[in-house]
């Protein structure tokens, strides 16, 4: 949206406003400070607002006055047009399509070993896989990327695309093709990398890359000057929320596939530099109990045991959160009861400090 008026908080635009959502005109109103603003969406002409508010300020009657907005075709509709806009974000979108189709979403394996982090071979239960070093040396550097490109259902690729398209798109629309570009490699590499030394070369999806454009855009408000993506603020504790599901297995379970979980965990660090404390403030009381849970027992609610790295993350999580909610100490993680029948304590706390006792003969 474009700001085009400010005024003390001492006006009341009440009227004002009410006439242009009558009128079906996009806008709102922000506060800062003792002053007010409006906003209004790109379309609307600007200078023509500004003669209808100097109008009522002057004691027009808005009644009187008759509004036509002409609003311009969506402009996020998938269109052979907008994406002729967006060549980045329609190569994204057209290369997962492909590559997805023809690993037949995981089902053949004979095209999947093309487009893995590194090559592997299936021995009964067993997979053997290339090092990262060997990858290089062979030349093959297109793997570094292509695993973003692979998804294995299609709830899984759709969801992707939704957010390439709706959120990647907004980037490349407002800064440029090259910027949008040099976003999705660095984010798709740090992210593949990232799951490859976590779980091997079988894994694929855009979700890195996703919770790296989300990172970047809700980072770029937080900074500027003047918001530019304008996300809704409950948009990042929706990210938190779906990277817990995916470290749960509900994903999966449900029909998403591998998602690569610490691609997405380990992107969203790097592109938005979140810290605990922001994570926390977006973490529910169902999300806790169950990152909880899993730390106590070693395991996902599916049965899957936790990686070391993946209990290592949960637990700081856990533990920043009871922290930050003051949760009682009976009920948090790790809590051991040294309370004897009798009311006494037994035992030492080993996170108290020892106590060094000095013997005089006297």
């Amino acid at each position: 949206m474009t700001p085009v008026l400010q005024v003390g908080l001492e006006v009341d635009l009440t009227e004002f406003t009410q006439f242009l959502w009558a009128h079906k005109v996009p806008h709102r109103v922000t506060e800062e400070g003792q002053s007010q603003t409006l906003w209004i969406a790109p379309h609307i002409n600007a200078e023509r607002i500004r003669e209808l508010f100097g109008y009522w300020q002057g004691g027009g009657e808005l009644s009187k006055v008759d509004v036509v907005v002409h609003n311009p075709k969506f402009a996020n509709s998938l269109s052979i047009t907008e994406l002729k806009r967006l060549p980045v974000t329609a190569l994204v979108i057209g290369l997962t399509a492909i590559i997805t189709l023809l690993i037949e979403f995981g089902a053949n394996s004979s095209w999947m070993i093309h487009f893995t982090f590194t090559d592997f071979v299936i021995s009964g239960d067993k997979v053997s896989y290339q090092t990262l070093k060997t990858m290089l040396a062979t030349g093959e550097l297109w793997r570094i990327w292509s695993p973003m490109f692979m998804h294995f259902s299609m709830v899984h690729v759709l969801f992707n695309l939704l957010w390439i398209w709706m959120i990647g798109g907004a980037i490349e629309r407002k800064q440029g093709h090259s910027h949008f570009l040099l976003l999705v490699l660095f984010s798709g590499a740090i992210a593949n990398l990232a799951q490859f030394w976590i779980s091997g070369p079988l894994f694929g999806g855009l979700s890195g890359v996703v919770f790296a454009v989300l990172g970047y855009t809700w980072l770029w408000d937080r900074i500027a000057k003047q918001p530019l993506f304008r996300l809704p603020q409950a948009l990042f504790g929706f990210m938190i929320f779906w990277l817990a599901l995916g470290y749960s297995g509900a994903l999966e379970f449900i029909g998403l596939g591998a998602i690569a979980n610490t691609a997405s965990f380990r992107t969203l660090l790097r592109c938005s530099t979140v810290n605990y404390d922001q994570m926390i403030e977006a973490m529910t009381p169902e999300i806790y109990e169950s990152l909880k849970r899993a730390v106590e027992l070693g395991k996902w609610p599916n049965g899957e045991r936790l990686k070391p790295e993946q209990r290592e993350t949960s637990l700081r999580a856990v533990i920043a959160y009871e922290m930050a909610r003051e949760v009682p100490e009976n009920q948090r993680v790790g809590f051991i009861d040294r309370t004897r029948p009798d009311g006494k304590q037994h035992g030492q706390d080993p996170l108290q400090p020892d106590v060094l006792r000095i013997l005089t003969n006297d």
